[in-house]
C-alpha cells in the first residue's frame, strides 16, 4: 500500500503485488542465481515463501534464522521510513492543490486516523 504514494494510479502496485505473490508459489531454488537474489534480498517474497517450508520440513539452519530475523528487521526499518517520505509527499501535493489553504506545520489528528 505505502508503493501508491509514488504512482499516480494504484492500478500498476496492485498488478506488482499479484505477480511478486504468484511468483512466490514456487520453491526460490528453481529460478535462476540472479532471480533468486531479487527474490530474497529486494522483493523477499522469495524468504516469506520458502523459509517458512523449509522450517517445517527439515527445520532452517543457524544461518538462515539469522538471515530470516536480519532480512525483518531491514524491511520494517525501510518500509517506515518509505511511509513517512510517502506521506510527506503526500502532504505538500495536497497543500500545493488547495488554493487559499494555509500550509500546515504537521498532519491532522483525523487525518492520521484515517491512514
Amino acid at each position: 500500500a505505502y508503493l501508491a504514494f509514488w504512482f499516480s494510479s494504484a492500478d500498476f502496485v496492485h498488478d506488482l503485488v499479484l505477480e511478486a505473490f504468484t511468483a512466490g508459489r514456487y520453491p526460490v531454488s528453481l529460478f535462476p542465481t540472479a532471480v533468486r537474489t531479487l527474490m530474497i534480498f529486494v522483493v523477499p517474497v522469495g524468504v516469506a515463501s520458502t523459509y517458512p517450508v523449509q522450517a517445517l520440513t527439515r527445520g532452517p539452519s543457524a544461518g538462515q534464522v539469522v538471515i530470516m530475523v536480519g532480512l525483518g528487521v531491514v524491511a520494517v526499518l525501510v518500509t517506515r521510513l518509505h511511509w513517512r517520505l510517502g506521506r510527506a509527499a503526500l502532504r505538500q501535493r495536497v497543500e500545493l492543490r488547495t488554493p487559499g489553504r494555509r500550509p500546515q506545520t504537521g498532519l491532522s489528528r483525523a487525518w492520521v486516523r484515517r491512514t
